[in-house]
């Protein structure tokens, strides 16, 4: 849509309309008493502090820190929460208020517009893990996409730093300006040109904002007198360049006609937005009467029966209920719900019947219209639910897929005598049905008599409480005793034990190998974990699409464990909840990497026998009472077939000793391209001592086949001192079937004393490991020492 341009069209087109500003010299500057003043502590300036609504949706990168490309390994959770505090420090020591909204709403109306976005992200996730899968680098920055469960530990962060957080519920943008004028709050700060129609008290840019290390908190204002100025409209027109530019009630496709009759050789792919908003501009401004909508409706669109008309109508009303003007008549519900806490009424702004009509209207348009979700106005039949439950509202939102509930959470409510049948609506991309139509998704029973969600979020008795956690463990496939052993599980780390559970009992087949889902542990009990500056300063080797993958999987089951926890009745504390407890997808990448090329689990932990321990008393648990099947590692690639283009570095590089360089001897290389970390030699090779072959060896069919080097191939533990050779069984090539291979012919070598400085050293390469082993210990003889001269 072309109103999604217009904020980008006014900060580069438009001078003077978007001016940079300091936060904090605003904030103490501000002098203006709010009217209708609430009681809030005073600021240290003796005066209100400056307050602004934030809609989180809109800074997403902002509030994470910033584009870091570490994003695809799943989320740095520790570095995003110490980012945050130097934030909301700096805030709250200069006098500024924020509050801060999620989107919780369903928003079926805008059901068109969220498939697309989710189309359009799906597209940029497939460029990022071919570049991934190619380069084994991090993606560019301009491919920045949100790590999965990134609003749900945005939520919890900004709870715990003690900030405002609200979720909308019926109409996002709607709650949002309607909160900032029932509350009398200074500003707005949001990407998003609807916001700007809406005409808010000031308007900052939260693509803009930055926190400076000079001190400064630094964003752009839009000054709204210069924006009429500079497009020649006055502000109560603005409504009606919105509706002109097409929203979700008059799409881009019903307004196709309207463009082309304005811009000569109108392509909606090739046309640039600009030269639309100028156009549409122009003719707002020549030849429209704003208090005669249903004219300029006609003149758009040919008749004043053409459905699109009253289209048209309902978008220039849907915008002027959120001026001041359209909202004091108005005169909506309060809006928004504070997370966790206190629950307010939606804001609707729109008849839903009213939106119901005009999806199922026609237009002579709807040719060109692309198909989009279909949308079943007939609601699934859900048993009674008390007023005081529907009451309490949602408290989760779940993030990834577009469910329709009809009561607040996925929960499975049953009685001793009688289960209900409980169907929602889930809208799941998938290759057949890319949101055209939503899943309908039965309600699994539990196998023992689980209270009313009435009494599991309300009741107060022990047993109460005792039956809302094993309600949560039994949603999670994880109601085993070992469970609730804080010896094998300690509390904070039981959401990931819950999920990685959930994982291994997959009933459609094996996701996880017995290495990985090691990796995901060793990570949870790392002390590192907690080290935002080693985790900041830390350099990966190699990224991999496996391991981007196996995080996001988690993070999902992460927030889904979130979402049967709150249905359930929170058993588990929302302080145990929090990610950066359990997971960061950079350490879990590292160890993930050494996990696939240590030969013990022992080697994974560094060493400390005590967190080996921790780790494998957790599996235990999570294993406990199921079929334990692994995922079977993937093969290895044909001669000649693909793998990394570029062949990444070895994942732990050790550097060779000053002076100790290679020698005269040429490394000894692989000649097919294999990909993946420290892969074994496929194809044999030869040992080269000063120009001479003193070794050979035929093909490795030894390998595991899998992505990395397997456990039981290990590296030298140092950068060029004695290198092993493998075990004596090993010495003659399995393809001679126990003869030796041809050796060339023989040269005296002898031994001298080791000159360091001279650099004369001898190493082995394998494609993707310059410090591969080799493969035969009679090769191995003549390595012994570094440095070999004749």
């Amino acid at each position: 849509m072309v109103i999604q341009d217009l904020q980008r069209f006014l900060e580069s087109q438009v001078p003077g309309a978007c001016v940079p500003v300091d936060l904090l010299k605003i904030a103490k500057s501000v002098s203006i008493r709010r009217g209708n003043q609430r009681n809030v502590p005073r600021g240290g300036y003796g005066q209100p502090p400056l307050t602004l609504v934030v809609d989180g949706e809109c800074c997403l990168d902002r509030l994470y820190g910033g584009f870091f490309s570490d994003w695809v390994c799943g989320g740095q959770w520790n570095r995003m929460v110490q980012f945050l505090a130097v934030l909301i420090q700096t805030v709250q020591s200069n006098n500024i208020e924020l509050a801060v909204f999620f989107n919780g709403a369903l928003e079926q109306q805008r059901l068109n517009e969220w498939s697309r976005s989710q189309i359009a992200l799906r597209r940029n996730v497939n460029s990022v893990l071919k570049h991934v899968t190619v380069k084994g680098t991090p993606p560019p920055k301009v491919w920045w996409v949100a790590p999965v469960g990134l609003r749900t530990c945005l939520r919890m962060a900004l709870r715990h730093l003690n900030i405002q957080v609200l979720c909308t519920m019926d109409d996002h943008h709607q709650e949002v300006i309607a909160f900032c004028r029932e509350n009398n709050y200074h500003g707005l700060m949001a990407e998003d040109a609807e916001y700007i129609i809406f005409d808010p008290p000031r308007y900052f840019s939260s693509h803009q904002l930055k926190l400076t290390y000079k001190g400064s908190l630094e964003t752009k204002e839009f000054i709204l007198d210069e924006v009429a100025r500079g497009l020649g409209l006055q502000r109560n027109y603005f409504c009606l360049l919105a509706a002109l530019l097409g929203n979700y009630l008059l799409t881009e496709s019903d307004l196709r006609d309207f463009y082309a009759a304005l811009v000569p050789n109108y392509d909606r792919q090739q046309t640039p937005q600009e030269e639309v908003i100028r156009a549409v501009v122009k003719f707002i401004v020549n030849r429209c009467d704003v208090n005669n909508l249903l004219s300029v409706g006609a003149q758009i669109f040919g008749s004043i029966s053409d459905p699109r008309v009253a289209k048209f109508k309902e978008s220039v009303q849907y915008f002027l209920n959120g001026t001041k003007d359209g909202f004091l008549r108005y005169k909506p519900f309060q809006s928004g719900r504070r997370d966790g806490g206190h629950r307010q009424s939606p804001h609707q702004s729109v008849p839903k019947q009213e939106v119901q009509e005009s999806k199922h209207s026609s237009s002579p348009s709807e040719s060109h219209q692309e198909p989009g979700p279909q949308i079943d106005p007939n609601p699934l039949p859900l048993p009674p639910v008390p007023h005081e439950v529907m009451r309490t509202g949602l408290r989760t939102p779940p993030e990834g897929s577009h469910v329709s509930l009809g009561v607040p959470g996925p929960h499975t409510e049953g009685l001793a005598t009688e289960v209900p049948e409980i169907k929602v609506r889930e809208w799941v991309y998938t290759k057949n049905n890319p949101y055209r139509t939503a899943d309908i998704v039965e309600a699994t029973p539990i196998n023992w008599a689980v209270p009313t969600v009435q009494r599991l979020w309300f009741g107060s008795v022990v047993d109460d409480k005792k039956r809302r956690l094993r309600a949560f463990l039994s949603c999670m496939r994880s109601d085993s005793p070992l469970m609730l052993h804080t010896s094998h599980v300690p509390q904070h780390l039981l959401i990931m034990a819950t999920v990685l559970r959930y994982i291994m009992s997959n009933p459609t087949g094996p996701v996880l190998r017995k290495q990985e889902l090691d990796a995901f542990l060793v990570t949870a009990f790392s002390p590192d974990l907690t080290n935002a500056h080693y985790l900041q300063d830390l350099q990966l080797p190699l990224v991999t699409a496996r391991g981007a993958q196996l995080a996001a999987l988690f993070m999902l089951g992460v927030e889904t464990a979130l979402f049967a926890n709150d249905a359930c009745g929170a058993p588990v504390p929302w302080l145990m909840c929090c990610p950066w407890l359990y997971f960061d997808g950079k350490l879990f990448h590292a160890k993930l990497i050494r996990a696939n090329c240590a030969r013990s689990l022992v080697e994974v932990c560094d060493g400390e026998i005590d967190l080996v321990a921790k780790v494998e008393r957790c599996r235990q648990a999570i294993l406990e009472g199921i079929r334990v099947e692994f995922a079977h590692p993937l093969l290895p690639p044909m001669p000649g077939a693909g793998g990394h283009k570029v062949g990444p570095p070895p994942p732990y590089p050790m550097a060779h000793p000053p002076g100790r360089g290679r020698g005269r001897g040429g490394p000894v290389r692989n000649s097919v391209q294999g990909g993946g970390v420290g892969r074994m030699f496929s194809r044999g090779g030869q040992l080269q001592v000063a120009g001479v072959v003193v070794g050979s060896w035929g093909p490795n069919y030894g390998s595991s086949g899998n992505d990395y080097r397997p456990r039981g191939t290990r590296y030298p533990h140092n950068g060029g001192g004695n290198m092993q050779g493998r075990s004596e069984s090993s010495r003659f090539s399995r393809s001679t079937r126990g003869r030796p291979t041809v050796l060339a012919k023989r040269r005296t070598i002898k031994k001298r004393e080791i000159r360091s400085s001279r650099g004369r050293g001898m190493s082995m390469e394998a494609p993707g490991n310059r410090w591969g082993v080799p493969q035969s210990s009679r090769s191995a003889r003549f390595v012994k020492v570094l440095s070999l001269r004749r």
